[in-house]
């Protein structure tokens, strides 16, 4: 086998990118849904007349 080609290396770079994107959009939906639990708690805590302090 021979050395790898430019768009060989093109497209390891891509796929590269692609997985950093990943990671940071699986990040992003764990912070969405931590966010979401927690306005979803405060929502029950101010029905049922609990308060934050």
């Amino acid at each position: 086998m021979g050395a790898p080609t430019d768009s060989a290396l093109d497209i390891d770079e891509q796929i590269s990118q692609l997985m950093q994107c990943k990671m940071v959009e699986q990040e992003i939906e764990q912070i969405m849904a931590f966010c979401c639990k927690g306005a979803y708690f405060g929502f029950l805590f101010r029905c049922f007349g609990f308060s934050g302090g």
